[in-house]
């Protein structure tokens, strides 16, 4: 019985840790399309997804992810600018909730596990946004794109290596696992020059501490 109720407390306390990340997300339906996020619309419903991005990858950038989901989310006008808080949320919560969940598993901590990793993922995320130079980084649609959705992708693909790992440790290697790290690896380079000279140097320093 002091088991479960251990368990109980231990939610609550990862469903209260979740507050924050909550109220950002809940910010993002005030957020409406400014600067830059007009060009990005008015050239993506002229010339489409696929139009938008070579234009911009020939004139001006070679940012191609993050053109590329502007251009396609464009004909939805100003309603992306609202949805991209609370997606960056959840999926940069998804991201931390699996790593973490994945690096104490590799510690062979297994009672309440998943409730920690929640609560700790949770306040990494609340620090993460908080500690922001500008709420731009966040809440403005363009820079939010091109800077902070790959970091979340960045925190989903480290554990999708310590998930690979856990299994190649175990004489199994998912192939379409290595294929699918791969391409987000490649999608998270094409959000911003900068992201991709910062992937390039942090996954290099990664290799060289595996080895």
């Amino acid at each position: 019985m002091s088991f479960k109720r251990s368990a109980i407390f231990l939610w609550l306390m990862a469903a209260l840790a979740l507050t924050p990340a909550a109220l950002y997300a809940y910010l993002g339906q005030f957020v409406r399309i400014m600067g830059d996020d007009y060009c990005h619309a008015a050239l993506g419903q002229k010339l489409g997804a696929w139009g938008g991005l070579l234009d911009r990858y020939n004139n001006w950038s070679g940012a191609y992810s993050s053109y590329f989901l502007s251009n396609a989310l464009a004909p939805l006008d100003a309603l992306p600018s609202m949805m991209m808080p609370p997606l960056l949320i959840i999926l940069w919560l998804i991201g931390l909730f699996w790593l973490l969940d994945e690096g104490l598993t590799h510690l062979k901590i297994s009672h309440s596990r998943r409730p920690l990793a929640l609560a700790m993922a949770a306040l990494a995320l609340a620090a993460a946004v908080n500690s922001f130079p500008s709420p731009h980084s966040f809440y403005h649609y363009s820079a939010s794109i091109r800077y902070t959705l790959p970091l979340a992708l960045l925190t989903i693909y480290l554990a999708m290596a310590l998930w690979l790992a856990g299994r190649w440790k175990r004489g199994r290697l998912p192939y379409l696992g290595l294929i699918a790290g791969g391409l987000l690896c490649f999608v998270a380079a094409g959000a911003s020059e900068m992201f991709l000279v910062f992937q390039l140097t942090f996954l290099t320093l990664c290799l060289l501490a595996c080895l």
